[in-house]
């Protein structure tokens, strides 16, 4: 990388040149989903009943993002359902660098082009992870639907 050939950085050169850097395919698709399904879920649980899920099989399928049937209430979920990500088929690496970015402080149309994403898709899943937030037991309670939609949540009509 041609980063790493220098002993020395500017300051502020290093982070623009791992800004500018950044993609997808850097990060592996197992250990974004683990952190991020980590950040939203205390535990494995149904979002309907809030039961934990027994059994190793069923939590290895819950965390893996396979589907499960809760024995308690017997709703089938994944570990996206009732979250900010449901409804959603962004992979997790991407949701991972949309958070990183946004954090960063980098604007939509750049964010859209380091990710390959339409502004639009880039300004929801901003709405989506500013009221979302991922942290937390299930953001969204299961039955009533998937993260607020832009315009539906205070907006100040700014891009960040």
């Amino acid at each position: 990388m041609k980063i790493l050939q220098s002993t020395y950085f500017a300051s502020d050169t290093l982070p623009a040149a791992v800004l500018s850097g950044i993609s997808a395919e850097l990060l592996g698709e197992g250990e974004c989903r683990a952190f991020i399904l980590r950040q939203i879920h205390q535990r494995a649980c149904c979002p309907g009943c809030l039961v934990e899920i027994q059994g190793e099989r069923a939590q290895a399928s819950f965390w893996s993002g396979a589907r499960v049937c809760c024995k308690s209430c017997g709703k089938y979920f994944d570990a996206r359902t009732g979250t900010v990500l449901a409804g959603t088929t962004l992979d997790f690496r991407r949701v991972l660098l949309l958070a990183l970015l946004f954090g960063a402080g980098v604007p939509v149309r750049q964010v859209a082009d380091r990710l390959q994403l339409h502004e639009s898709t880039v300004r929801d899943w901003r709405d989506r992870l500013s009221l979302g937030q991922l942290g937390g037991q299930s953001s969204y309670p299961i039955g009533e639907g998937t993260a607020p939609r832009r315009g539906e949540g205070e907006e100040d009509g700014t891009e960040h």
